[in-house]
């Protein structure tokens, strides 16, 4: 127990049907994030093969594209984590 507690790990009890609704909830969300930026990739592309598409709008949108990836990342991280701490 000493060794578990100095290590952080902890014995947590969930509700394993609570916990899988809870994920699917983020998996959704997640699938509906991929869907939008595919769009607005898709719009962006047809406005810039016509010349239409603003310089600043790309300026704008690769840091904020940057910073989704990069929690997107996080998230993934986490969500393997918390299935290892399951099957344990």
């Amino acid at each position: 127990i000493r060794g578990r507690l100095l290590k952080g790990a902890v014995k947590a009890e969930f509700n394993a049907n609570d916990l899988l609704k809870q994920l699917d909830k983020i998996g959704v969300e997640m699938g509906r994030s991929a869907s939008n930026i595919n769009q607005l990739t898709r719009h962006a592309n047809m406005l810039a093969g016509g010349g239409l598409l603003a310089e600043n709008v790309m300026v704008e949108f690769n840091p904020l594209f940057a910073a989704y990836i990069k929690r997107q990342n996080e998230l993934e991280k986490l969500l393997r984590q918390m299935l290892r701490l399951m099957s344990k």
